[in-house]
């Protein structure tokens, strides 16, 4: 029974640390993706506000 708590405790931990993962990676790749269309714009555009 104690090993049963355990083992939810353990995957409930598992699960936020998980989920803050993934929470950071996609952080992560939309600040990518604006860093990569700020740079395609100064090269595109010549710094006008296109997009």
């Amino acid at each position: 029974m104690v090993l049963y708590i355990y083992n939810i405790i353990l995957l409930r931990f598992m699960g936020d640390l998980l989920s803050s993962i993934s929470y950071t990676y996609d952080y992560f790749c939309v600040f990518l993706m604006h860093f990569y269309f700020q740079h395609r714009r100064k090269h595109l555009f010549f710094n006008t506000d296109f997009f």
